[in-house]
């Protein structure tokens, strides 16, 4: 049977985010912060073996010289969510600027677990 790991990286720290005033008018934009590193997670074989199959969804806090902070699973089956975070641990982003400062940012990383047999159908 074969196993993908699917992910997507989203929200604040791969979108430009803008700076608004009381007023509502734009001051500043947030620059930057795309995933320059990633490592994808393992599938664990236990997992595998017990058809555990999901999403695990991900919080990061990405620290200003675009290292991973913090990393903390907020849904997901619990078997899938260590091999999530642990990977995107690992993962290095490009800075983000404001003002062409590098800013600290957070980001929610999406992992999609998913087993397939080998004619392609789910087991």
């Amino acid at each position: 049977m074969s196993t993908k790991v699917y992910i997507l990286a989203m929200a604040a720290a791969m979108l430009p985010i803008a700076a608004v005033a009381d007023g509502g008018d734009v001051v500043s934009v947030v620059e930057g912060g795309e995933v320059a590193h990633q490592v994808r997670p393992a599938y664990p074989a236990k997992a595998q073996r017990a058809g555990i199959e999901g999403t695990v969804v991900v919080q990061v806090e990405i620290r200003r010289d675009g290292t991973v902070r913090r990393t903390e699973a907020i849904r997901g089956p619990q078997r899938l969510r260590r091999p999530a975070t642990s990977a995107i641990k690992q993962w290095r982003w490009q800075p983000s600027l404001l003002h062409g400062q590098p800013v600290e940012r957070q980001a929610e990383v999406w992992c999609w677990f998913v087993l397939r047999a080998p004619d392609g159908r789910r087991p």
